[in-house]
């Protein structure tokens, strides 16, 4: 049974290697492409240099290829790195070409410094790889060196030319990557929202919900974090930030705030939602949370126009209307404790969905003003999250040592790369720079990545094959192939952010009517574009497979203590305000942003670990649960730090500490034995270390009903000490048996 689960997963993978992503396609990325790849071949066909023009059309591919986005001044350097890499490569590999020892021992090294690029990032790993691909394509190609001089004046052309399509709006509109990043961020927020208000439909706790909350929780971030790194590269661009660079990071840091509200909304949700008396308020609490999500598309949409109209009219009738029907509720006799904890549940919701509408509004003022003209606005404080990063040379000398998954790729992708330069020599492959150019496109430091690029790329190379073989057998005019290759290029750019195998298959046929342009006719060379292809994808998997694999099963364990204990201290974190009520805001910020860091490791980990081959995977259902649990925990921690708002301490919770203690020497017991294999200890009795608590809440509550008898209106010092008690209590009776959960998963692992 565990077996045909496990195919049945590997079959719905295999599915998703072709599937489009949630959101539209970059229609101005595709316009771009277009525009800077019918220019120079146009120009081409008109002045009888067509060679030439297809030359520098290319050098526009490679160049947009590494615009990945972000701040104009980073767009920029890595665009302009790329040209000045890709002109160096042509003309180095133009003077080795057809030396074929001289040329392998080149792509080894050139691939490995390739490798290397990736520890630094996408933008350095993209530059690295157009560079690599340019030498690898021009080693098959030998030419004079004035040849090769003409070939790196044309390349430098086509390059400066996409840069200049690229960044021509820089001086007219500096903000606008902040506001698309803002706009993108906002607009992730309002589907997690969504995603949260589907909680209330679940009658019983569902493991897939949870799956998809937590996915969607870790593409909000990281949208955040995108955000952030734009909005600095912008200002350091500039002599400080103006007024609307400061409402724009206001923007991001409240987006922040949001996000960590709506997770502690969904647990107190799941609380009161147990309760029957929330089925009087149901339908109240689900129309404020999806009028808020309708308030954050709003305020994205706005976002990336730079202002402009927000209704807030729905939302404010929604939060009325919930608000009166509270008042109903609490007008009513209660005579049991269940029906009085219902009630303060509900009332911790309200709580919590206020302070979320009062978020919302503010931002919407913002968004409404963008650059308007509102009072001067005070910068937040950005040194919590721009962080130092490690210095090239630090990060290079970290990673030079056989441990390092960045070092064994980059030796592997050199490795596998030289050999297919060497076969393609060999066997005098005609245009054999096809099968080193797979290997480059599909071999990733993980095997998994490399199977599912694998797939993509040679399902993607025979379906345009098949494309490309029916237009250029039917078609011979080069103009009439022009516009299919423009069309060709728009769909293949806008359609890349959304998936990787659907930009594949329109590549494919776009490269091969870029070349059937000077050759029309000639059918064949789609044929050996897929038998090179899939040589170059079997070396690629070949050598994922025998070259210094570092399978995930292997790393996992130490990636899994790492989250945990991360958690601990974000636990640690906040407890200790409940304790000492010496609220340090950066503190716990900065142990949720490692949490946060740890915890979207852990499920990239995971997405790894499934892709590789079954035999190697181990005891997936254990580890998923470990996963599945510890995202609880730091969601419950989360609630925690959120209702530090309204706790003033004023009356400590009893025996707090030896319950918080427990779970310390738990967790941290349950990290070492992942890391060390050390002897995972006994679980200690918790419910008995929180029965104190529990006791200490019912009285509250029965002293609350007698009071409710006399004066069910009034605030008593008892109602506040419930109001604040009452959430922790539940929160940490959620995490003894969250911790319990986790406690037999790793038991399994041991088993």
């Amino acid at each position: 049974m565990r077996e045909i689960k496990l195919n049945t997963l590997t079959h719905e993978l295999l599915l998703k290697h072709f599937q489009l992503e949630k959101g539209k396609p970059d229609i101005s990325l595709g316009l771009r492409a277009t525009v800077g790849m019918s220019v120079p071949i146009v120009l081409g066909l008109l002045t009888g240099s067509l060679v030439n023009g297809i030359q520098a059309a290319l050098a526009v591919f490679l160049t947009i290829l590494t615009d990945v986005g972000g701040a104009y001044r980073h767009r920029a350097i890595a665009m302009f790195t790329a040209i000045v890499g890709v002109t160096l490569a042509t003309l180095l590999a133009s003077q080795v070409a057809g030396i074929s020892w001289l040329a392998v021992v080149l792509t080894f090294f050139c691939c490995f410094v390739s490798g290397l690029a990736n520890l630094y990032g996408n933008t350095a790993n993209l530059v690295g790889f157009v560079t690599t691909l340019t030498f690898v394509t021009a080693i098959f190609t030998p030419t004079t060196l004035s040849t090769a001089l003409q070939r790196c004046e044309l390349t430098l052309a086509g390059g400066i030319w996409a840069m200049v399509l690229s960044l021509g709006l820089w001086v007219l509109h500096p903000y606008q990557p902040v506001l698309e990043a803002v706009a993108e961020s906002y607009l992730r927020l309002t589907r997690f929202i969504q995603l949260a208000t589907y909680k209330l439909h679940l009658a019983k706790y569902s493991q897939k919900w949870s799956e998809n909350f937590a996915q969607a929780y870790d593409v909000v971030i990281d949208r955040l974090k995108t955000a952030r790194l734009v909005w600095a590269g912008v200002r350091m661009g500039r002599q400080g930030a103006s007024r609307r660079g400061v409402q724009l990071l206001i923007l991001l840091e409240d987006l922040g705030r949001i996000t960590n509200a709506v997770v502690a909304l969904t647990e107190i949700l799941e609380i009161a939602s147990s309760n029957p008396i929330f089925a009087q308020v149901h339908w109240e609490v689900e129309l404020v949370m999806q009028e808020v999500a309708l308030v954050v598309a709003q305020i994205s949409t706005t976002s990336k126009k730079g202002g402009g109209e927000i209704s807030c009219k729905e939302l404010a009738q929604s939060i009325e209307a919930l608000e009166a029907k509270l008042e109903v509720l609490k007008s009513q006799s209660i005579h049991e404790v269940d029906e009085y904890y219902g009630l303060v549940n509900i009332r911790k919701v309200m709580n919590s969905l206020q302070q979320l509408v009062k978020q919302v509004y503010t931002d919407a003022e913002i968004a409404k003003q963008l650059g308007g003209s509102t009072p001067p606005l005070s910068q937040p404080d950005t040194n919590e999250w721009m962080e130092e990063s490690p210095s090239v040379v630090q990060t290079l000398k970290d990673n030079l040592t056989f441990q390092s998954t960045g070092l064994r790729h980059a030796l592997r992708l050199g490795l596998t790369t030289a050999i297919a330069v060497l076969l393609a020599y060999s066997l005098h492959l005609l245009r054999g720079y096809w099968v080193p150019l797979s290997v480059l496109v599909i071999l990733k430091p993980n095997f998994g990545g490399t199977f599912q690029r694998a797939v993509q790329r040679i399902g993607g190379t025979i379906l345009g094959g098949v494309v490309a073989i029916a237009l250029t057998s039917m078609i011979q005019n080069a103009w009439i192939l022009l516009l299919f290759l423009a069309l060709l290029v728009f769909v293949a750019f806008a359609v890349k952010p959304l998936n990787y195998g659907v930009f594949v298959i329109v590549v494919t046929p776009l490269i091969l009517v870029l070349v059937h342009i000077t050759n029309t006719g000639d059918w064949r060379l789609s044929i050996w574009r897929i038998l090179n292809t899939v040589i170059g994808g079997g070396l690629a998997l070949v050598g994922g497979y025998l070259l210094f694999p570092s399978w995930e099963r292997c790393r996992l364990p130490a990636q899994l203590a790492q989250t945990i204990r991360a958690n601990l201290a974000y636990f640690q974190r906040v407890i200790a305000a409940y304790d000492t009520v010496a609220q340090n805001p950066r503190t716990i910020n900065a142990a949720r942003r490692q949490t946060e860091l740890q915890n979207a490791n852990t499920a990239a980990a995971i997405q790894r670990l499934l892709s590789e081959p079954s035999r190697l995977r181990g005891e997936v259902e254990a580890v998923m649960a470990l996963v599945l649990y510890t995202r609880s925990f730091s969601n419950t921690v989360t609630t925690l730090s959120e209702h530090l708002r309204e706790f003033t301490g004023n009356r400590k919770l009893p025996d707090i500490n030896s319950f918080t203690e427990a779970i310390a020497v738990t967790l941290t017991n349950q990290a070492d034995f992942l890391e060390h294999t050390t002897l995972l200890q006994p679980l200690p009795d918790l419910d008995a270390l929180l029965e104190p608590i529990h006791m200490h809440v019912q009285q509250l509550h029965t002293i609350r009903i007698a009071e409710r008898a006399i004066n069910s209106s009034g605030i008593t010092p008892t109602l506040l000490v419930i109001r604040e008690h009452t959430l922790v209590s539940i929160e940490l009776d959620r995490i003894a048996a969250t911790i319990t959960t986790m406690h037999g998963a790793v038991d399994r692992l041991q088993s």
